[in-house]
Formats: structure tokens, C-alpha cells, sequence
């Protein structure tokens, strides 16, 4: 899926996300945010969110495109050292939220 659909099927299950208001509320654009593909079924949108220059957290929603859910995960600034970890991250946390 490319990031448009994966904002799109986001935006079915939970509309508030992606909202106008919401999106103003925390200074983003959807150009903020980044795709990455965690498995087969499993996609991940993050923006990293920043006061001035010092990385606060990162915002991300997980869409299981197997079971059509929506799950928010705040990463704090503290996990998140490098690229190389990001797979890492959201796996942990997804799992997290969805026990």
C-alpha cells in the first residue's frame, strides 16, 4: 500500500487522526509523516515531533490491514537512537498495545 491509502483506510476506522483540527492541534501536515512496511499485513505512519530543535516524542498509528484496525503508539524521545531501531520499536509497541 502507498502512504495515501494507508492515511485513507486510517482515516475510515478512526476519523479523528487525520482531522483537520487534529492535525492543526499538533502543528503537523501529512507531509510530516512517513510509511514504513513492519510485516505483510502491518504499516506504520510517524512523524517525529520537535519543540524548537529537541525531539519531544514521535507520533505513529499502526494499521493491521488484516483486521482493518487503527492503533495509536507515542514513542518517546528516549527509544527512539536510530533508523536502524524503528522496525524494532513499533513491533514492541504495537504488541504492547494490542495484548
Amino acid at each position: 500500500m502507498k502512504k495515501h491509502e494507508v492515511i485513507a483506510k486510517v482515516k475510515e476506522v478512526n476519523p479523528l487522526y487525520f482531522s483537520k483540527k487534529t492535525m492543526k492541534l499538533f502543528g503537523q501536515t501529512l507531509r510530516d509523516f512517513m510509511i514504513m512496511k513492519i510485516s505483510e499485513n502491518l504499516y506504520v505512519l510517524y512523524c517525529q515531533n520537535y519543540s524548537k530543535t529537541l525531539l519531544m516524542n514521535v507520533s505513529a498509528v499502526c494499521y493491521n490491514s488484516e483486521n482493518n484496525t487503527a492503533k495509536s503508539i507515542p514513542i518517546s524521545a528516549g527509544k527512539w537512537f536510530s533508523q536502524e531501531s524503528i522496525k524494532n520499536i513499533f513491533l514492541e509497541e504495537y504488541k504492547e498495545r494490542t495484548k
